[in-house]
């Protein structure tokens, strides 16, 4: 494995490059084909940023999995087809999330998108004044509201991401211990974000 790769590797899951793994394999699957074993390919083809880290560690490079790892990681399961040349889902996928309400931010309509958002969220919201925690899987599609929110922001859609995340701390600080790192993570990507 050469040293470029494994720095690759440690930017991706630092969260210091301006690529995704998707671009990256791209750029690299056929040399790496070449130079490693067939077992090695893959394990990195397949567990991506997860076996990226195991060989961080197995050539005893430091380095600090972050959120933006998680979100490296899941984007890079997406199918190619859905994905744009950079590795990011396509725009028209993106503007129907949310009821429709990341197209409307994106066209500028902020009364509707915000409306959208507001009854998306609401529901997860509903559940907690009921008394009940929410389902795991629920926990998950409100970390994949936040991831989102963070692929539109690196995409130039800055101010579609921030209204996302704003909605979600004004909605959920402070009410669950189980939501809290979730919107812990969307509080730090607004202070990064100004």
């Amino acid at each position: 494995m050469r040293e470029s790769d494994l720095l690759s590797f440690k930017n991706l899951i630092e969260g210091k490059t301006g690529i995704t793994w998707k671009r990256y394999w791209k750029q690299n699957a056929e040399r790496l084909k070449e130079e490693l074993t067939r077992l090695e390919f893959q394990k990195l083809k397949f567990k991506k940023l997860k076996r990226a880290a195991e060989l961080l560690d197995e050539n005893k490079m430091a380095y600090e999995w972050t959120d933006k790892a998680n979100y490296h990681q899941a984007i890079a399961l997406l199918a190619d087809e859905v994905c744009d040349e950079y590795g990011y889902p396509l725009l028209e996928m993106q503007r129907s999330l949310y009821n429709g309400a990341v197209g409307n931010l994106m066209d500028h309509d902020i009364e509707s998108g915000l409306t959208a958002l507001q009854k998306y969220l609401d529901r997860f919201k509903q559940t907690l004044d009921d008394g009940a925690s929410l389902p795991e899987y629920e926990l998950l599609e409100l970390q994949g509201y936040e991831m989102d929110a963070e692929m539109l922001m690196d995409q130039m859609y800055m101010e579609v991401g921030k209204q996302m995340l704003k909605m979600l701390v004004e909605k959920f600080e402070g009410i669950d211990d189980l939501i809290q790192p979730v919107v812990d993570q969307a509080k730090a990507k607004l202070q990064r974000h100004g």
